[in-house]
């Protein structure tokens, strides 16, 4: 009964962490707070996402989990799929 009560309690921190992470566009703090976001738009911590850092952009294009790979069968090398 304990693990089963621990188990929930594990659950509800997951999904409680889950709505930590809905965050509003940081266009929207800008009406409010002009200067922060000027200073924050041109910061490396702004520009740091692999879509703006092109070296970032090409070691994120390199990762194992972003190339697609082809899967062969056993035998006659035929590609079975492409992941």
């Amino acid at each position: 009964m304990k693990i089963f009560a621990l188990f929930l309690l594990l659950c509800s921190f997951l999904n409680a962490n889950d709505m930590a992470h809905n965050f509003a566009p940081s266009e929207d703090c800008q009406a409010c707070h002009t200067k922060i976001y000027e200073e924050f738009t041109g910061s490396m911590h702004a520009n740091s996402t692999p879509q703006k850092d092109p070296i970032h952009g090409s070691v994120w294009k390199n990762h194992p989990q972003n190339i697609k790979l082809e899967r062969y069968g056993c035998g006659g090398g035929q590609i079975i799929s492409k992941i």
